[in-house]
């Protein structure tokens, strides 16, 4: 996926969320965005639309593990700080674009 792409749907993304909603998904016309704030923060996983919802939200629930384990505060510079961190973490968790069987102790 090109940088270019990646903005544009991240741009998108922005606009669709509704701030205190409930909602842990919003669909696009392409994609879904599976979502989850983290303080002021959202972390986010972008998936085709006919991924399975439940394995992305479990997917989603790892990896939001993740971020307070390695990084020193859940704001934006905790996160920049540790971001090559998170980024190895996350990758351990996929694999390919689809969920690996780990866990976070694991």
């Amino acid at each position: 996926m090109t940088r270019t792409r990646i903005e544009g749907l991240l741009a998108a993304f922005i606009k669709l969320v509704e701030a205190g909603k409930q909602h842990t998904y919003v669909e696009a016309e392409s994609v879904r965005f599976v979502y989850q704030p983290i303080e002021s923060l959202y972390l986010l996983l972008i998936t085709n639309r006919q991924s399975n919802i439940l394995e992305d939200l479990e997917t989603l629930r790892v990896l939001s593990k993740l971020v307070p384990e390695y990084s020193v505060s859940l704001d934006e510079d905790g996160i920049c700080k540790t971001a090559f961190d998170l980024i190895f973490a996350f990758d351990e968790v996929m694999s390919l674009g689809h969920k690996e069987n780990v866990t976070v102790a694991g």
